[in-house]
């Protein structure tokens, strides 16, 4: 299946059938037959929510692509933030991130970050490595996107 909005009908419940629900999760359906024997469409592959996108320089990104990319590269540490501005007459992309380790070489992890995200995405996204602890916390879900447009 190709990737798209998942969009549901479901014509049981009686009280309130819902025709055409738009959910706002990005996804995959397969109607191929499974291994276990089941016949009808599944999903198969969930890539975050639509109102996630953010469009840079011509490109659909989501934040979940990004973070994908950025568990592929060592010495990098959990916490991170994607910085949306528009300093100019197009938005501009900042990741901030901490390395895994205090001693980490944050040069050559910010020149890597940079390097696998224009490969992985197609679109020049600044890096940030900033002292372990800086990048701010929150509680309950995380904040990974702060939009200063």
């Amino acid at each position: 299946g190709t990737d798209g909005e998942l969009v549901f009908t479901t014509l049981t419940k009686e009280a309130l059938p819902l025709i055409r629900y738009r959910t706002g999760d990005l996804g995959a359906v397969t109607v191929e037959l499974c291994a276990c024997g089941r016949t009808t469409a599944r999903l198969i592959r969930l890539g975050g929510r639509r109102d996630d996108m953010m469009i840079i320089r011509g490109v659909n990104l989501y934040p979940s692509h990004i973070e994908q990319i950025l568990l592929t590269v060592d010495g990098v540490g959990p916490h991170y933030r994607l910085i949306l501005e528009r300093p100019g007459p197009m938005d501009e992309l900042t990741l901030e991130c901490e390395p895994s380790t205090l001693d980490g070489d944050r040069v050559g992890l910010q020149q890597t970050l940079e390097k696998n995200l224009k490969e992985g995405t197609g679109v020049r996204i600044a890096v940030s490595v900033l002292e372990p602890g800086t990048v701010p916390r929150s509680e309950g879900k995380a904040v990974r996107v702060v939009d200063r447009r």
